[in-house]
């Protein structure tokens, strides 16, 4: 592929129109709305003389993207604008509304750059007008039964633009990159992968500021699983009980609660609660719902293990932070979680309940496993520099091709074993 010409470092900020309509509040966006959240501020910090950003947002979200940009940015909301919205605060963009297609804006607005950090392309591509689509995973082809069918005809059809026009296509992993191209090889030459260092958005905090469970006060306080995933179906809940109940069956009144965080989707969560019912577990498994990253971290630091199940991932966000946490890991070998855990968790059969009950006894009852894991997911988390990973953005934004340094993560194709 041949990239443009150089970048002139004397022009002025790049105009780039990100679109962010499908941030949602309740966080059913899962990674994706941790990553952006974190790269847009990041962009501006790091970057502020390289972009100036127009972002496309709701009503409903405008508050939130708002919150991400700084005064040389605009947001424009679609449609007519509330008086509800609150605008004009010190150091927040300007907000404009308006009846224009994106289309008509990127052609009448001088737009540079459009990016999708949320998968489809807003528009359909424009003459002169570089374009940006990030692709997160291949989960609507590979296992779409996890999906309802108006999510997955609509991925369908996002993906299909974002091949057919985007200048260029952001993946979230070697894995997700190699999945992309094999199915969809007219992508080939397009693609380039950039791993999501967001561990850096945690403050540093004493374990003695962790989550309490009930009845438990900080002196007696043990440790406890911690699973934080929506309640998609790949995300793999309904086994991570049954395994987790033959542990608790095995290891007896010492073993560890578990504790989960999630937005719900489509009854999953109401599911996975009937099922820790039926199975005598109301007493152990702590559901939080979705919570803030302030709330995140400090379960974190309460955390004995991430036990993390999941049937397909683009990435894996909690991997890297149980590493940033110094929390040992068990998960599944599938697609990107290998990539990205490598030598730095144990790993189990995520389809045979036993496997993970077996892995979950193995940690609990073992400090120098749990301090082996830890050394490793810290030497790994070394390799991923927030700066190198977002500068292939910054590259890709600036109408460059990206090239990865030679360190990274990488150790795996992306097939699931």
């Amino acid at each position: 592929m041949t990239g443009p010409s150089p970048v002139d470092q004397n022009a002025k900020p790049r105009r780039v129109l990100v679109d962010l309509r499908g941030l949602d509040p309740s966080g059913i966006n899962g990674g994706l709305q941790t990553y952006v959240v974190w790269l847009i501020p990041w962009l501006i910090k790091n970057h502020r003389d390289k972009f100036s950003f127009l972002a496309v947002g709701r009503v409903e979200n405008a508050d939130l993207v708002s919150s991400l940009l700084g005064e040389e940015d605009a947001l424009w909301i679609e449609g007519p604008l509330e008086a509800t919205l609150s605008q004009g605060s010190e150091g927040r963009p300007v907000v404009v509304s308006g009846a224009w297609s994106v289309h008509t804006a990127v052609r009448k607005l001088n737009i540079q750059t459009v990016y999708a950090p949320l998968g489809a392309l807003p528009c359909s591509s424009v003459p002169g007008v570089h374009s940006v689509g990030l692709v997160a995973d291949m989960l609507h082809m590979e296992m779409p039964m996890c999906l309802d069918p108006a999510t997955v005809k609509a991925r369908v059809k996002n993906l299909e633009t974002v091949v057919k026009h985007a200048s260029l296509i952001q993946c979230i992993s070697h894995s997700s990159e190699s999945r992309l191209l094999h199915h969809l090889p007219a992508a080939q030459g397009k693609t380039f992968f950039s791993y999501l260092p967001v561990q850096g958005r945690f403050e540093s905090a004493s374990a003695s500021e962790g989550l309490t469970l009930p009845e438990e006060t900080p002196k007696t306080a043990r440790p406890y699983f911690f699973y934080p995933a929506n309640f998609w179906p790949h995300k793999n809940h309904l086994a991570l009980m049954m395994g987790y109940h033959q542990y608790v069956q095995k290891q007896g009144t010492g073993a560890w609660d578990l504790v989960l965080t999630g937005a719900e989707y489509r009854g999953g969560m109401q599911q996975v609660m009937q099922t820790v019912e039926a199975l005598g577990l109301r007493e152990r498994v702590t559901f939080l719902g979705y919570v803030s990253d302030q709330e995140l971290g400090k379960i974190w630091k309460g955390a004995g293990g991430l036990v993390f199940p999941s049937l397909h991932e683009g990435f894996g966000i909690p991997l890297i932070e149980a590493m940033h946490h110094r929390v040992p890991i068990l998960t599944s070998p599938n697609y990107s979680l290998l990539e990205i855990a490598g030598s730095a968790a144990l790993y189990f059969n995520p389809q045979k309940p036993e496997q993970i009950g077996d892995r979950m006894m193995e940690l609990a009852s073992s400090p120098d496993l749990a301090a082996k894991l830890v050394k490793r997911g810290a030497d790994r988390l070394m390799r991923l520099s927030d700066s190198s990973e977002a500068s292939l953005v910054v590259d890709a934004l600036m109408g460059q091709v990206p090239e990865r340094p030679p360190a990274t993560l990488q150790s795996s194709c992306g097939c699931p074993l």
